[in-house]
């Protein structure tokens, strides 16, 4: 009679499941790593490109009030600028102070801090 040999498996299924799941959390710690720096980036320029856009119509806005409102107050012939409002303990331009609350603009960037502003 043949002598039928078994092969002898080794290890079980429950090593090699939680050897998959590692594989897995690796990969996804990877990708997470990988995608940190652009998205990273890309909120970054986000944030610089609405600064700007703030500021330019902040800007803007300062110009139409100060001609709407007669804006020579000395009758010199030139327009002034609206007066800015005193920063308190808040860091500002030398000289000068943050944007005017009744402008209807912006008053602070996306970071947090209000937009300084000098009427000179």
């Amino acid at each position: 009679m043949p002598v039928i040999q078994q092969s002898v498996r080794c290890g079980s299924i429950v090593l090699t499941l939680f050897a998959s799941i590692a594989m897995v959390g690796l990969i996804g710690v990877a990708a997470t790593r990988v995608m940190q720096g652009p998205v990273k980036t890309m909120t970054q320029v986000t944030k610089r490109t609405i600064a700007e856009n703030n500021m330019m119509s902040a800007g803007r806005l300062v110009l139409i009030m100060s001609a709407q409102n007669g804006g020579d107050c000395d009758h010199d012939g030139m327009i002034e600028p609206l007066e800015w409002v005193d920063p308190n303990s808040q860091p500002a331009p030398a000289h000068g102070g943050l944007l005017p609350t009744t402008i209807g603009a912006s008053l602070e960037d996306p970071w947090g801090n209000s937009y300084g502003y000098c009427a000179w």
